[in-house]
């Protein structure tokens, strides 16, 4: 029996509807999402925020740009994965405390983490803002405020009862507006956190 065109998309239509419980799937190409974080901070990094696109990235992985929004809903989307990437590293080294660190030192750690990591997505976030939207720091910024209070917590952990509950996520925003700024000013802030600790 010959199938027309129409009858054999049809048909194939049903079987991956039958087959996979009535969705359609894209086909997904092994190692592609983590191709498409890599291109698209090469892109970001190199080109800047304004030169990074869906097609950029479709072009820089050697696929359609329909694939890449297989894996991603928009250009943010990829953005927001690639910094976040590079948050969770910062996090990890937020708390990797050395041998005998000092509440102090510990503070020092994560506020010079923070400080790189601004510094590495400071001109991003500029060109972001420059093109009218709502910076994507404004968004998260409650979230990054615990996340930050949380490590700053753990490192004032041994001095806990001298402090008051509110000093780590104090200490978090004040970080991060120092970071936001640019203003790398830790060493006039440490003689202030000896007295507190």
């Amino acid at each position: 029996m010959k199938l027309d065109n129409s009858l054999k998309m049809s048909y194939s239509i049903f079987m991956n509807m039958f087959i996979k419980g009535g969705l359609i799937l894209p086909k997904i190409i092994d190692g592609l999402r983590e191709d498409i974080l890599a291109n698209a901070r090469k892109i970001l990094f190199s080109e800047g925020y304004n030169a990074l696109t869906m097609r950029t990235v479709a072009a820089a992985c050697h696929v359609a740009v329909g694939t890449v929004y297989n894996y991603f809903d928009s250009k943010l989307m990829v953005v927001a994965e690639v910094i976040l990437a590079d948050w969770k590293a910062a996090l990890l080294r937020m708390e990797a405390a050395a041998p005998g660190e000092t509440p102090l030192e510990g503070l020092r750690r994560i506020f010079e983490e923070l400080m790189l990591f601004y510094e590495k997505y400071d001109a991003i976030w500029k060109e972001y803002d420059a093109g009218g939207a709502a910076s994507p720091q404004g968004a998260y910024h409650l979230r990054l405020v615990e996340q930050l209070a949380e490590k700053i917590a753990a490192v004032l952990a041994p001095c806990a009862p001298l402090y008051s509950p509110i000093l780590p996520e104090f200490l978090a925003e004040a970080f991060l507006d120092a970071a936001g700024r640019g203003r790398a000013w830790f060493g006039e802030l440490a003689p202030i956190l000896e007295r507190l600790l």
